[in-house]
């Protein structure tokens, strides 16, 4: 039992080869490797734009986050300078005062 648990990490550290690579010479196999190789540098290359057009989709819309917040938080403080006003403004009570005459 523990001669099969001990064989079997032999096995997932060797590369896997094709079985129709079994007989092919060093050179053929050389080959294959560097298509492999190739292949993944195209899937990354493909991955990688795709990543940088989702990063610039995300800071567009953080910027148009950013910009809506800014006027909200304008449009707040215009609302609670009229509420302070209208309120505690002494001035505008008076002119209040003067068009209730």
């Amino acid at each position: 039992m523990k001669d099969k648990e001990e064989k079997s990490p032999k096995k997932s550290q060797q590369p896997m080869v094709p079985q129709f690579l079994d007989n092919a010479c060093d050179a053929t196999r050389v080959l294959m490797k560097r298509r492999q190789l190739y292949d993944i540098k195209e899937k990354l290359a493909k991955e990688k734009v795709m990543f940088e057009l989702k990063c610039l989709i995300l800071k567009e819309r953080e910027d148009e986050l950013t910009k809506r917040e800014l006027e909200f938080q304008l449009k707040v403080c215009y609302i609670d300078r009229l509420h302070y006003l209208s309120s505690n403004s002494p001035i505008l009570w008076f002119l209040k005062s003067c068009v209730d005459l």
